[in-house]
């Protein structure tokens, strides 16, 4: 169940106007029955996007992991 998978911080930079007009859909519906927050329209909008990019790009399978970065500076102990 996703509800228990714990969150993580994703911050995105949005156009102002899409900023605005997703803080008045969700002021204009936080209260009941919907109690919509930011954080839900954003997570539902990002499923569909990537579950999309999936679907059309890796057979409905989700992506592999990015290769770890490498840290900069000398390996530890030389």
């Amino acid at each position: 169940d996703m509800k228990d998978d714990p969150a993580a911080k994703l911050t995105v930079y949005v156009p102002q106007e899409l900023a605005d007009r997703a803080r008045a859909a969700v002021a204009h519906l936080a209260g009941a029955p919907l109690f919509l927050t930011l954080a839900e329209v954003g997570e539902r909008a990002l499923r569909r996007e990537i579950e999309d990019l999936e679907r059309v790009h890796n057979g409905g399978r989700p992506f592999p992991p990015p290769p770890a970065k490498k840290r900069p500076g000398r390996p530890v102990g030389s």
